[in-house]
């Protein structure tokens, strides 16, 4: 079934586009954002084990365009020193460049689980996709 998706308020597109909103509008969106089940999952709400092709993902855990970037880079994220560090600023500025892919739920329907009822994310810059460099994409996994 398609879907719209909206842009996660922590999304690079945000930074990147120079976007913010005011405290009022942004609770007012962060409220809608998890009152409506159709946001963070495909059939309605019905179906938790979101399937999605393109577009925008539903996050776990928080945004991944930035954790991508880091990583193509060569930094680890798991201590979380990359979000806040100077030095890797250039790199979370072309974060925006990630694409989401494929983005495969826990869910009866497609029979796949993943750990903690996460989802599996398969993201690629932009012009390596163009270039067909599949062998440059990168996997993500968030659980709960």
């Amino acid at each position: 079934m398609p879907c719209v998706t909206a842009l996660l308020l922590e999304s690079a597109q945000w930074g990147s586009q120079g976007l913010a909103l005011d405290e009022g509008p942004r609770e007012r969106f962060v409220k809608w954002w998890f009152d409506e089940a159709q946001n963070a999952a495909s059939s309605g709400g019905e179906d938790g084990g979101c399937l999605r092709i393109g577009g925008g993902p539903t996050p776990v855990q928080g945004d991944m365009q930035a954790e991508c970037a880091l990583v193509a880079a060569g930094h680890c994220c798991g201590d979380g020193d990359p979000y806040a560090n100077e030095a890797t600023l250039a790199v979370r500025n072309i974060a925006a460049q990630w694409l989401l892919l494929l983005q495969i739920g826990n869910g009866k329907k497609g029979g796949m689980g993943w750990a903690g009822g996460g989802q599996v994310y398969l993201w690629m810059r932009r012009d390596e996709l163009r270039a067909r460099r599949f062998d440059r994409a990168r996997l993500a996994l968030q659980c709960c």
